[in-house]
C-alpha cells in the first residue's frame, strides 16, 4: 500500500517535471516580448525611474536585508503564479512587465537592449528564478485542472514542490544579493 502510494507520487512528479522546460521557455519568451512591447517612452522613462528607486534602496541595505527584499518580491510573485486558474495570467503580466524594465534599462542607460537580453540568459539568476516559477505555474495547472474535474490535489505534493520553489527563490536572490553593490 505505502509503495504503491510513493509510487504514484513518483510518477505524478515526473509528469510535472516534463513540463518545466516548456514553462521556463514561454516564461523566457514572454519576458523578451515583453522588452519589445511598443510603448511611449514616457512610461519606460517612468518604469525606469522606479526601477532606479527600488534598485538604490536595495543597495544601501546590509546583505542580509537585501536577500530579504528580494526573496520576498519574489515569493510573493511565486505564490500568485501557483494560484489555480490564475496563476499564468498573473506570470503573463509578470514576465511581461519585466521586459519592459529591461527595455527601459536600455533606454535610460544607453545600452542595447539584446545585450541586456543575453545578460539576462547568462545569469544564473535568471535560471534559478524560471525554474522555480516554472514549478509554481506547473502547480497552478495541476491545481486548476484538480479543481475543474473536482478531483482531490495531492497537497502533500504540492507544498513540497512550493517549498522547493521557494528554496530556489531564495538561492536567486542571494545570488542577486551578491550582484547588487552598495552606492
Amino acid at each position: 500500500m505505502l509503495h504503491s502510494l510513493a509510487m504514484e507520487e513518483l510518477a505524478a512528479l515526473k509528469e510535472r517535471m516534463r513540463v518545466y522546460p516548456i514553462f521556463m521557455a514561454m516564461l523566457l519568451a514572454m519576458t523578451a516580448a515583453g522588452s519589445l512591447m511598443p510603448v511611449p517612452h514616457e512610461l519606460l522613462r517612468n518604469r525606469y525611474a522606479q526601477y532606479s528607486e527600488y534598485y538604490k534602496d536595495v543597495a544601501k541595505r546590509r546583505f542580509e536585508d537585501r536577500v530579504y527584499s528580494i526573496f520576498f518580491n519574489s515569493l510573493g510573485a511565486g505564490v500568485l503564479m501557483m494560484t489555480p486558474i490564475v496563476g499564468p495570467f498573473f506570470a503573463a503580466q509578470m514576465c511581461l512587465e519585466a521586459g519592459l524594465t529591461l527595455r527601459a534599462v536600455a533606454l535610460a542607460e544607453y545600452r542595447d537592449l539584446e545585450l541586456l537580453l543575453l545578460a539576462l540568459l547568462l545569469a544564473p539568476v535568471t535560471w534559478s528564478e524560471m525554474l522555480a516559477y516554472a514549478i509554481a505555474l506547473t502547480e497552478s495547472v495541476w491545481l486548476s485542472k484538480a479543481l475543474i474535474r473536482r478531483e482531490n490535489a495531492n497537497m502533500a505534493l504540492t507544498a513540497s514542490l512550493l517549498l522547493l520553489s521557494s528554496a530556489l527563490l531564495l538561492l536567486s536572490a542571494t545570488l542577486e544579493a551578491l550582484y547588487i553593490t552598495a552606492p
